[in-house]
């Protein structure tokens, strides 16, 4: 049985803070982002993949672009070995929003690489 991620919020916005500071990447050719102004991504709004009571406490790796516009594409959890696991992430991830990233004051797409803790709400 299925269980939607309740808690999943947090933890994201959490792990998703860590990984936009380290693996956050703008898709240009610039090399030196210590002399932009850069800010990365962050969630404005995460949808739950729904996930069953084994996967409960496994962290995967999820790459994701971010556009200019804040939407999520191209994501894959290249890791995971479940299909079923893998589809539910990825269903979930794509419909995320997210405020793009910045450099100079201009939004710029973005690649992503974060991990994401998945926990079951047990209370549902």
């Amino acid at each position: 049985m299925n269980k939607l991620i309740k808690s999943l919020t947090t933890l994201t916005l959490g792990a998703f803070v860590f990984a936009s500071a380290a693996l956050a990447f703008p898709n240009s050719k610039a090399s030196n982002l210590d002399s932009e102004n850069w800010q990365p991504p962050q969630p404005l709004e995460i949808i739950a993949p729904q996930i069953s009571d084994a996967q409960d406490g496994r962290i995967v790796r999820v790459k994701l672009t971010i556009d200019n516009e804040g939407n999520a594409s191209d994501v894959t959890v290249p890791f995971a070995h479940d299909p079923e696991l893998k589809r539910n992430i990825v269903k979930a991830v794509e419909q995320w929003k997210f405020e793009p990233a910045m450099r100079d004051g201009k939004a710029v797409e973005t690649r992503v690489v974060m991990p994401l803790e998945l926990k079951v709400d047990y209370n549902s």
